[in-house]
C-alpha cells in the first residue's frame, strides 16, 4: 500500500507538472513568431487562473465520485452527467463573458491596438478550456478507478501533441484550433479506452434522479470549495507579487524563479493529498497514520534538498548573478518552511476530497486576509528584501503550525482516529 501511495503521488505530481510546463513552453514558442502573442497571454493570465479553478472544480468532483467504493455502473452514469453539466456551465459562462467582454477588457486595461486580437483569443480560449474540462473529468475518472498509470499516459499524450502542433503554428487562430484538437483527440482516445476496458457500455447513460442529486451534492461539497481555494491561492500570489514589486526588477525576477520552485513543491504536496483520498477508498484501505508518515518523510527530503542545493540549480535557471542571489536569499529563509506548508496543503486537499471543502475555504480565506495584512505592514515599514523573506518564513511556520494543531485536536472528527 505504501508503494501504491508513492506511485499515485508520483504520477499525479508528474501530470500536473507536465501540463504547467507545456503551457509555459507553448507560450514561449508562439511568442517567438509574434510579439503580440506574449502580450495577449500575459493579459489573459488572470482569466486563465479562473479556468484552472473551473478545471479543479470538475476534476475534484469526478475524482470524489469515481473513487468511492462499490460504484460500478453508477460512477459511469455520474461521470456522463458531470460532463453534461460542465458543458452547460461553460456555455453559460461564455454567454455571460461575451455580454460583458468590453467591461472585462477595460478592467484588464487591454491596449486598444490589441483589442480585436484579445477579443478573438479570449473567446477562442473558452472553446479550448471547455474541451480541457472534459479531459480533466475523464482523466480524474481513470485515476479514481485506480488506473492512474493510464491517466498519466493520456495526459502525457496531450502534452506531446500540444507541443508538436505549437511548433508548426504562427497565428493565434491556428494555436486555438490545434490546442482544441489535442484535447479533443485524447478525449476520444480515453472514451475508446473506457469502452474497451470498463463497464462503460453496460452503464445507464441517462442520469437518474438519484445520481443527479449525488453529482450536484458532490459539486457543492467538493468541487466549489476546491475552486474557491484555487482562486484564493491566485489572490495570495497577486498580493505577494505586489509586495515584492517595491524591491526592483532583479528582486522581482529572483522571486519569480524561487516561486516557480516553490510551486513545484506545492504540486507534489497537493498530489499526495489527492493520492491519499483515492487510496482511502481502496479495497485495501490506506491507514491515515501511514499516509501522514510518508508525507512527513517526502516533504522533509524535498525541503532539505531545495535548501542545501539551491545555488547549484539556480545557476541552471538564470545566468544573471543578481537575480540568482535574490532567489537564493528567498529560498534560504523560506525553503525550510516548505515542510509544514506542504504538509498543510496535502491535508487540505485530502479534507476537500472528504467533503470538508467549506472548512478549507475558511482556512484559505483567513490565510489570504492575514497575508494581505502582512503585505500592508511591509509597505508601511518599508523593510528590505531580507527582512521580507524572514517575515514570510515566520508567517508560513506560524499559520501552518496552527492548522496542523487544529487538525490534531480534531482528528477524531475528520479522520475518526
Amino acid at each position: 500500500m505504501i508503494l501504491t501511495l508513492i506511485k499515485h503521488s508520483f504520477y499525479l505530481s508528474l501530470s500536473s507538472l507536465l501540463i504547467a510546463w507545456t503551457s509555459i513552453i507553448n507560450m514561449s514558442i508562439l511568442g517567438r513568431h509574434n510579439s503580440v502573442s506574449f502580450y495577449l497571454f500575459s493579459i489573459f493570465l488572470p482569466l486563465q487562473y479562473v479556468f484552472f479553478a473551473i478545471q479543479d472544480l470538475f476534476r475534484s468532483t469526478a475524482l470524489s465520485l469515481s473513487s468511492k467504493k462499490s460504484q460500478n455502473d453508477e460512477s459511469v452514469e455520474q461521470m456522463i452527467g458531470l460532463m453534461i453539466i460542465s458543458s452547460l456551465f461553460m456555455l453559460t459562462l461564455f454567454c455571460v463573458y461575451h455580454g460583458y467582454l468590453y467591461n472585462v477588457m477595460k478592467f484588464l486595461a487591454v491596449n486598444s491596438s490589441a483589442a480585436s486580437e484579445f477579443s478573438f483569443f479570449s473567446q477562442g480560449m473558452f472553446l479550448v478550456n471547455t474541451v480541457a474540462v472534459i479531459h480533466c473529468i475523464l482523466s480524474a475518472f481513470l485515476s479514481g478507478r485506480d488506473r492512474v498509470n493510464q491517466s498519466f499516459l493520456f495526459i502525457l499524450l496531450t502534452c506531446v501533441m500540444s507541443f508538436i502542433f505549437t511548433l508548426y503554428v504562427e497565428k493565434l487562430k491556428s494555436y486555438i484550433f490545434y490546442q482544441t484538437l489535442s484535447y479533443g483527440l485524447v478525449c476520444v482516445a480515453m472514451f475508446a479506452y473506457l469502452i474497451h476496458r470498463t463497464d462503460f457500455l453496460k452503464a445507464n447513460k441517462a442520469l437518474s434522479k438519484k445520481n443527479r442529486v449525488i453529482v450536484i451534492k458532490a459539486i457543492k461539497s467538493v468541487g466549489f470549495p476546491v475552486a474557491f481555494s484555487g482562486l484564493m491561492v491566485f489572490w495570495v500570489v497577486f498580493v505577494m507579487s505586489k509586495a515584492v514589486a517595491q524591491f526592483g526588477e532583479d528582486v522581482i525576477s529572483g522571486y519569480g524563479i524561487a516561486y516557480r520552485i516553490q510551486a513545484m513543491v506545492y504540486i507534489v504536496a497537493i498530489s499526495m493529498g489527492t493520492a491519499v483520498s483515492i487510496l482511502m477508498n481502496h479495497p485495501v484501505k490506506l491507514k491515515i497514520q501511514t499516509s501522514f508518515l510518508i508525507k512527513t518523510i517526502v516533504l522533509s527530503i524535498i525541503s532539505l534538498v531545495i535548501f542545501l542545493f539551491r545555488d547549484n540549480y539556480l545557476k541552471w535557471l538564470t545566468q544573471n548573478d543578481d537575480i540568482a542571489r535574490h532567489a537564493s536569499i528567498y529560498l534560504y529563509y523560506v525553503a525550510p518552511s516548505y515542510f509544514f506548508v506542504g504538509f498543510s496543503l496535502a491535508a487540505m486537499t485530502l479534507l476537500e476530497q472528504m467533503g470538508y471543502g467549506k472548512k478549507v475555504v475558511k482556512f484559505n480565506f483567513i490565510y489570504l486576509v492575514s497575508i494581505f495584512l502582512v503585505s500592508k505592514m511591509i509597505f508601511y515599514f518599508q523593510i528590505n528584501f531580507n527582512d521580507f523573506c524572514k517575515i514570510l518564513s515566520l508567517f508560513n511556520w506560524v499559520t501552518s503550525s496552527l492548522f496542523i494543531v487544529y487538525l490534531l485536536t480534531n482528528k477524531r472528527h475528520f479522520f475518526h482516529l
